[in-house]
C-alpha cells in the first residue's frame, strides 16, 4: 500500500505540462513508442506553439492515462 501511495504522490507533484522526454522516462518507454501511443489515441499530447510541432502533455491527461493503464 505504501508503494501505491508513493506513486500517487509522485503523480500529484507533476508540473502542469510535461515534455515527451519526461513522459517517456516516467513510463520507461522509447520516444517511438510514445509517438505510436499518441497516434493511436492512447495518450493525448497537445501542441503548445502555433508554429512548429512542440508537443507537451497535460499532467491531468498523463495522470488519467497512468491510472487507467496501471491501476
Amino acid at each position: 500500500m505504501e508503494n501505491k501511495n508513493s506513486y500517487r504522490n509522485q503523480l500529484d507533484s507533476l508540473p502542469e505540462h510535461l515534455t515527451p522526454e519526461v513522459v517517456s522516462q516516467k513510463l520507461h518507454i522509447s520516444q517511438a513508442t510514445l509517438k505510436k501511443w499518441i497516434k493511436n489515441g492512447e495518450l493525448r499530447g497537445v501542441k503548445i506553439l502555433k508554429i512548429g510541432a512542440v508537443t507537451r502533455f497535460e499532467s491531468s491527461s498523463f495522470k488519467e492515462f497512468m491510472e487507467k493503464r496501471y491501476s
